[in-house]
């Protein structure tokens, strides 16, 4: 059964409901083996390669990231910080290291998932936010950039 968009705040309808704990489990062991795979990818990785640009690899315009190392970036900061903002959640000051801030950063949106409320409506620039919404954009968000970041590494 496909589910719908419901009512004027644009989300699905189970995206209306609060978070229950095996969401929140399932979400963070998604995470987790997402996290040891991108900081596996890093640790490999020289940092000739984690600065190429190659523009032979299509890759959405929408997606402005084109090397290895602002592809890990964009992952970091989207879970530490983008996504908790708009959703009205702690958020995680950066550091220049990129693996401690890959680090940090898991570990981060981690305790967020676990202290946030399992039931709020948020609304950031016109778009509205659940926790079920959050928790299925960061399952599926690092999966997304990890596709595009083995790209740019040739890794497959």
């Amino acid at each position: 059964m496909a589910e719908r968009i419901s009512g004027p705040d644009g989300i699905f309808s189970k995206g209306a409901l609060p978070a229950t704990e095996n969401q929140l489990a399932r979400t963070i062991r998604i995470l987790e083996a997402q996290s040891l795979e991108t900081l596996a990818l890093l640790d490999a990785a020289t940092d000739a390669e984690l600065d190429a640009e190659d523009s032979a690899i299509a890759q959405p315009m929408w997606m402005p990231w084109r090397t290895p190392r602002t592809i890990l970036r964009h992952i970091a900061d989207t879970e530490a910080r983008t996504y908790p903002r708009w959703c009205g959640l702690p958020q995680l000051e950066p550091v220049d290291d990129l693996s401690e801030e890959l680090g940090r950063s898991a570990k981060h949106i981690h305790e967020v998932i676990l202290d946030m409320p399992r039931s709020f409506k948020t609304t950031h620039r016109h778009v509205t936010w659940t926790p079920v919404k959050l928790l299925r954009r960061l399952a599926y968000h690092e999966r997304l950039e990890l596709v595009f970041l083995r790209r740019r590494l040739h890794v497959r």
